[in-house]
């Protein structure tokens, strides 16, 4: 996509991974898009998506330095925003990154990045976590700071049991600032083992330059359906 169509005027942004930078295409100045709300929609959606937030810095780092391993994998990630986390997977070899969002304005700029940095292994799709389309499976699902609201759990955790593929490797990884109710989302998924730990993320784009974040690896380690 010609960067110039873009619904908002667009800068490049070079983030730093563990292998090396990755630059993307985000709009110049977010906070233009949050003061242009006039009325929110039923749903009460704020444009979040446009701006890098310190938990998808830290899936990506994830991502790059092969945890969880994505190379050869289709792998689908919730909620991508900007799209650092896919775009990261896309880079690192996956066979085919599908990156969703609700919002069609942040698979604009994902589809515009990804086509700057010649990543023809990734597409974007528009999705609902409320109603996760059939037929679309993925084995490694990937989401960055989705629980910033206690009603996203049980769409969550729905969209999670239909889109991750019924094999024992699959797995789904998803990061988060330290939200109080994040443990929700595990204990939502209890058929999946999960693990989580803590990890630091440093930035320019990072409040106070460096933030705390919990990164969660849940696995599904007996076959048959998820349910």
């Amino acid at each position: 996509m010609d960067p110039t169509r873009l619904p908002y005027p667009a800068e490049s942004v070079s983030v730093p991974l563990c292998t090396g930078p990755l630059t993307l295409l985000c709009p110049r100045d977010p906070k233009a898009l949050f003061d242009a709300i006039e009325v929110l929609d039923a749903d009460e959606r704020l444009p979040y998506w446009a701006e890098l937030w310190p938990a998808s810095l830290a899936l990506a780092n994830a991502v790059a330095a092969g945890m969880p391993e994505v190379r050869g994998r289709r792998v689908l990630e919730l909620g991508c925003g900007l799209g650092l986390v896919g775009l990261a997977a896309a880079r690192a070899g996956a066979a085919e990154v599908i990156a969703t969002d609700w919002d069609p304005d942040a698979l604009r700029f994902v589809d515009a990045s990804a086509a700057a940095l010649g990543l023809s292994n990734l597409t974007t799709r528009r999705l609902d976590w409320r109603d996760p389309p059939a037929g679309l499976n993925a084995d490694v699902l990937l989401a960055a700071d989705v629980v910033y609201e206690q009603r996203n759990v049980p769409w969550l955790a729905g969209a999670v049991r239909a889109l991750l593929e019924p094999h024992d490797a699959a797995e789904f990884w998803f990061t988060d600032p330290g939200r109080g109710h994040r443990l929700a989302l595990p204990a939502a998924l209890p058929e999946l083992e999960c693990m989580a730990g803590e990890t630091r993320v440093r930035g320019e784009r990072v409040p106070n330059g460096e933030a705390s974040v919990w990164v969660h690896r849940l696995r599904r380690l007996q076959r048959g359906p998820l349910g």
